[in-house]
């Protein structure tokens, strides 16, 4: 996996922490809370800088989401429907799982428009 894919993933954990929590998540507390500067946590994002595994660790405790989020090269967070990128992190496990399972990304979709319909109700 390469530094872009990791700057991408690094960005939408934090998004995503902003999506599950409703509290706002920016590069700046983001910053704060691992302990490493704003500009090198936007060049992670942005792809020109690689964290260690260590920040990488507290990054993923600070956003609420496995390790494995950023380093498992057989999750591909773009072939996520937007639908359940929108309902959050734990969704993306599920939609890993049933990836594995056999399941079509329109069959995966279609469940994430059945589970957002229970949502709003």
């Amino acid at each position: 996996m390469d530094k872009s894919e990791i700057g991408n993933r690094i960005k939408m954990a934090r998004l995503l922490y902003q999506e599950k929590t409703g509290k706002k998540m920016t590069q700046e507390m983001l910053s704060k809370e691992v302990g490493i500067s704003r500009s090198f946590l936007g060049d992670a994002e942005n792809g020109h800088s690689l964290p260690t595994i260590i920040t990488m660790n507290q990054i993923a405790k600070a956003c609420d989401v496995n390790l494995d989020f950023f380093v498992n090269p057989s999750f591909n967070s773009e072939e996520m429907p937007k639908e359940l990128r929108e309902i959050g992190v734990e969704y993306m496990m599920v939609t890993k799982e049933l990836k594995e399972k056999g399941l079509s990304p329109e069959e995966i979709r279609q469940l994430a428009k059945i589970a957002e319909m229970f949502r709003t109700k």
